[in-house]
């Protein structure tokens, strides 16, 4: 089942494009990591799919349903986008259970339970506006998921979190993608998006750029063999007679982007050792998804 579904959004405030004809589809149960630099369009898009920004054209289907004024199916939504506000002179306890009524939720426990979940419980007493940037973000997501959402629409959920906590939703959101929850993740910190998305998207000035699956990246991305000898330009010259393509790179480390000395480093230590340089360092490597990232982008025309 396709969770969210946009066909053709598009979205401009006075002469500045944020959305310029984005489709995109994400399926249930899916981590779906959004990403983009800084004023790429994410956040417009969030809003859109969770109707606080009207599109200028185009449409958007959440769980199964157009998203009209009339849509009612926020129940099973759940959110955090930019800042997770909250009352700041109201315990983190009573903010939750401010949030529980606002939702008519009728489930006991509830309150309680997100509180443990995200590690909430000690300082259920704390008044919202003395916590730490990370303990108010962990607020923020636990209004997100007091209701037990079939869709969550999180933008930049981890800032401000020390990497504990970072790790900690990185576990959350797996177990909950994991048990059915489709996860809809807008971030720019790409590391942590790597480890746990099953789908990628990345907007740039307004524009998609890409959709890919987690195993559709990885055949994308860029490899090479690195290498060092004791003498750099009798190995080029040697990689060079048997066809591979060699660089030197500003580490002065030679780079070979054939796959066959990629895949059988073995075979080209063994020729280097032979004509007596022995590699002192050889190591194949994968571009991550950083790289990958700006690559992309720099390949988008500029508007």
């Amino acid at each position: 089942m396709e969770v969210i579904t946009t066909h053709g959004l598009c979205k401009s405030f006075g002469t500045t494009v944020a959305a310029s004809d984005i489709s995109l589809s994400v399926s249930e149960g899916q981590i779906f990591g959004f990403l983009g630099l800084n004023g790429a369009g994410k956040t417009t898009l969030i809003r859109m799919l969770l109707g606080m920004v009207r599109p200028d054209a185009g449409e958007i289907h959440l769980l199964g349903r157009r998203l009209t004024p009339r849509f009612d199916g926020w129940n099973d939504v759940g959110y955090l986008v930019e800042t997770p506000y909250s009352y700041p002179n109201l315990t983190v306890k009573d903010n939750l259970e401010v949030h529980y009524a606002l939702r008519r939720l009728r489930q006991k426990g509830m309150v309680e339970d997100v509180m443990e979940r995200l590690k909430l419980t000690k300082y259920r007493d704390v008044r919202a506006g003395t916590l730490s940037l990370g303990n108010q973000q962990r607020l923020g997501l636990a209004k997100a998921l007091i209701h037990k959402p079939r869709l969550l629409i999180l933008d930049e959920p981890i800032n401000g979190l020390d990497p504990e906590g970072i790790v900690e939703v990185r576990e959350l959101l797996a177990e909950l993608a994991a048990a059915g929850t489709t996860v809809f993740i807008s971030s720019h910190i790409l590391e942590e998006i790597s480890k746990i998305a099953h789908e990628i998207a990345i907007i740039h000035q307004g524009r998609l750029v890409t959709q890919l699956s987690a195993t559709e990246l990885s055949a994308r991305l860029h490899r090479k063999l690195r290498l060092s000898t004791r003498d750099n330009d009798r190995a080029a010259m040697w990689l060079q007679q048997q066809g591979y393509a060699c660089t030197m790179n500003a580490a002065h480390e030679l780079e070979v982007t054939d796959s066959r000395a990629i895949e059988h480093p073995e075979w080209v230590s063994a020729q280097l050792s032979q004509l007596g340089i022995a590699p002192s360092l050889l190591y194949p490597c994968t571009e991550d998804l950083e790289m990958f990232f700006l690559r992309s982008i720099n390949h988008v025309i500029p508007s």
